[in-house]
């Protein structure tokens, strides 16, 4: 499980750095200048989890959400590569979702997000629990945030 969780760190280090170069090779960096300040960042961060949870109550109701996706996004659930809803793990179409919990950080031109929550199906009493990370950066041209990339997974049953 320490294995996992160092690979998966290191994944997402490596994603992070490579928005980052490609943002700033693209000539999207962030405007050179003073820093953002706190409340900033804050109003900034507050924004970008509106978009995750936007992307996460369309996918748990079985919509696209095509909008809050950079092209060619990498979505994974559960190790699997999604290109359409559901797109995250344990959702099915005909739900709803609770967000538990959910942190987002902001450095310059890429963000990252972390979410727990539960989808649910009340028609068949049905639910499952998740977590999700999510890098974000901003789209090329408009400046747009977009989710560029996405995994998440369920808790596998014990024993």
């Amino acid at each position: 499980m320490r294995a996992e969780l160092m690979s998966f760190r290191t994944t997402l280090f490596a994603l992070a750095f490579c928005a980052t170069i490609s943002s700033a090779c693209s000539g999207n960096a962030a405007p050179r200048g003073s820093a953002p300040s706190r409340s900033e960042e804050g109003a900034l961060a507050d924004s970008l989890a509106d978009i995750v949870s936007a992307a996460l109550r369309a996918d748990a109701r079985g919509e696209t959400a095509d909008s809050l996706y950079a092209q060619g996004a990498l979505i994974v659930a559960n190790g699997e590569h999604r290109t359409e809803t559901p797109r995250y793990a344990g959702f099915e179409r005909g739900g709803e979702v609770d967000i538990a919990s959910s942190r987002i950080d902001v450095n310059g031109v890429f963000a990252w997000g972390y979410v727990e929550y539960r989808w649910l199906r009340t028609s068949d009493n049905r639910a499952e629990e998740g977590r999700a990370t999510l890098i974000l950066a901003p789209a090329p041209g408009s400046g747009r945030w977009r989710i560029v990339h996405a995994h998440s997974s369920t808790q596998r049953p014990a024993g």
